[in-house]
């Protein structure tokens, strides 16, 4: 928005004249599962960052996100903010390297414990307790069937390292909306 003061003199009450500059709600309205990313979002920052912490990167990210979600890549750019978000918060989770090898390639899994990622050879004994990374986060191209293993691999270290260190039972509803809607 665009935020301009007027008053006959500096001493007088005056007035805001408030225009909207870009117009994201229109352009997602008939969306639900756009809708359902933005609350999420909401609903995340709510719960989780402290009252009165400054956390630019962050409020960059979720501009950026509310501007992306007229494309159809934004499922790909909210699991991306979810990774960020836990980032920021002190719960990142690495997928540069295998934590086993120190290799950088081939890197499909994230162990769990860790939160950080093991390359397709290593994880071969361990797929059933590891997450899988999506295809989108290896370098590869975006498909549908990536987005509800990023949300699984993101609500997974929401639920186990950022819900469990606070008074709240449950994530948001809307996160819970949102992977709902994803579902395979």
């Amino acid at each position: 928005v665009s935020i301009d003061w007027h008053s006959k003199s500096e001493g007088q009450l005056g007035r805001f004249d408030i225009e909207l500059d870009t117009d994201i709600a229109s352009s997602i309205f008939d969306d639900s599962r756009a809708i359902a990313a933005i609350q999420s979002a909401c609903g995340l920052m709510d719960m989780f960052l402290p009252d009165r912490e400054l956390h630019p990167a962050l409020y960059h990210g979720s501009k950026a996100l509310m501007e992306i979600l007229k494309s159809n890549e934004w499922p790909a750019i909210y699991i991306l903010w979810e990774m960020a978000f836990l980032k920021e918060l002190g719960y990142g989770v690495d997928i540069s390297k295998c934590t086993v090898t120190g290799q950088t390639e081939n890197l499909t899994h994230v162990s769990p414990k860790t939160g950080r990622s093991v390359c397709s050879k290593e994880a071969v004994p361990y797929k059933n307790k590891l997450l899988e990374i999506p295809q989108f986060m290896q370098g590869n191209n975006f498909v549908d069937e990536d987005i509800n293993k990023g949300l699984r691999l993101t609500g997974y270290f929401l639920m186990h390292r950022l819900l469990e260190q606070s008074s709240y039972t449950a994530l948001p509803e809307a996160r819970n909306q949102l992977e709902n809607y994803f579902k395979v």
